[in-house]
């Protein structure tokens, strides 16, 4: 039943916003002047911008075990677009990954910017799916390479608590040293 009502959620975020009519008044009793030309989408379209309140659900779908339903939707939702916001690369990235989507875990990797690495939690985040998916692929220079990052960043960011980033850099490293044979 909630995963229902999740899903319907998720299908409704797709949906386009009807646009707003310009001889109807904006709210109550405010009309607008003629020759007010407002925009109705935003200056650029192609961009994609997840609020809170979507990253959370993505983010409850994928503890759901939900990631080939999530697969598909970014697929049919994002498909087209070139630039998304870090929190939903990171979790297009993890979905991919774990339903063995590396053809599209490599195309999104080849369209982030290489630079200096993002130090937030998102980046720390990124750097740790990036970690994993090289892993997952024998690149275990790239991996070991990321999982430094991640650790840097998550010791500037998230100081005091550990948190599931922290934990899954452990995992990550554990698994990164049975493959390179030093356990």
């Amino acid at each position: 039943m909630r995963l229902n009502s999740v899903r319907h959620f998720a299908t409704m975020l797709r949906r386009p916003f009807p646009a707003a009519s310009p001889s109807a008044p904006a709210s109550g009793n405010s009309v607008r002047p003629p020759g007010d030309a407002r925009r109705t989408l935003p200056p650029e379209f192609g961009e994609v911008h997840a609020t809170p309140a979507v990253l959370a659900l993505l983010d409850r779908l994928v503890a759901l075990g939900d990631t080939p339903y999530l697969s598909t939707w970014f697929e049919a939702t994002f498909g087209g677009r070139s630039r998304y916001d870090l929190p939903l690369v990171v979790r297009m990235l993890r979905v991919w990954r774990e339903t063995g989507r590396y053809d599209r875990v490599r195309a999104l990797l080849a369209t982030l910017v290489s630079g200096p690495s993002n130090a937030s939690l998102d980046g720390a985040r990124l750097s740790v799916e990036k970690a994993a998916f090289f892993l997952a692929e024998q690149r275990l220079d790239h991996a070991e390479s990321e999982l430094r990052t991640a650790r840097r960043i998550l010791d500037d960011v998230a100081r005091g608590a550990p948190s599931r980033e922290h934990v899954e850099v452990q995992l990550l490293t554990a698994d990164l040293e049975c493959a390179q044979g030093r356990t």
